[in-house]
């Protein structure tokens, strides 16, 4: 088990959630390690504040900090205690001045994080993102999932994958877009390509991306 992190400045409010994360590696003897999150429960979550800003266009970076540390305390948590999580900027917080800085100031408290920044277009990018991907697992019993957190192939992980579930069906579902960036024209600068003869593929969304990268001259 794990301790995680999550710390969300949003546009009006922030607040911080850390989490236990029981991890499992579920590839089978003699194959890449393919870990996965199998529960996950909520330990602290703390009280919701306005986010403290220093001016219409500049975050009170001290300010965050503060109540950072703050609610580190109140959960009982050092920044040694924790493995993993993330500190997300949204809404129209994301596009201050200063957003980088606040960042910064919380870096001493992040352990090993993936911080991301993210604007209006953005949050609702990933919330449909998020819906669809839920939806659609539905259709699955164990997901694999081919991208990492930096948007780049896990083909190792994928192989380890096809390998462990060879002979069986195979739902694979995308968005257009990412599937040609990510996934296609990543294995074609690789030379390499995927064996998946009991695949069946569903994907949508993202056709605008792709005419400027003369996709549909390919299809």
């Amino acid at each position: 088990m794990i301790l995680s992190v999550g710390i969300d400045i949003g546009t009006s409010t922030t607040q911080l959630i850390f989490s236990r994360l029981t991890i499992e590696n579920r590839a089978s003897s003699y194959t890449v390690p393919r870990i996965d999150i199998v529960d996950k429960e909520v330990i602290y979550r703390s009280k919701i504040y306005f986010t403290p800003l220093r001016s219409a266009t500049e975050i009170d970076a001290e300010a965050v900090k503060r109540i950072v540390r703050e609610e580190y305390q109140a959960a009982g948590m050092t920044p040694e205690m924790l493995r993993t999580g993330a500190v997300i900027i949204t809404g129209e917080t994301a596009r201050k001045e200063n957003a980088n800085e606040v960042l910064e100031a919380l870096s001493d408290l992040a352990g090993d994080f993936v911080v991301a920044t993210a604007g209006p277009d953005l949050e609702s990018v990933l919330s449909a993102r998020g819906a669809g991907i839920l939806g659609f697992s539905i259709f699955g019993t164990r997901p694999c999932y081919a991208l990492d957190e930096h948007m780049e192939l896990d083909l190792d992980g994928v192989r380890a994958f096809l390998e462990e579930h060879q002979g069986e069906t195979i739902f694979l579902f995308g968005f257009t877009f990412i599937i040609w960036k990510h996934v296609v024209r990543a294995l074609e600068e690789r030379g390499e390509r995927l064996d998946i003869p009991n695949g069946i593929l569903v994907h949508g969304g993202g056709w605008k991306k792709c005419y400027p990268a003369q996709l549909k001259a390919a299809l």
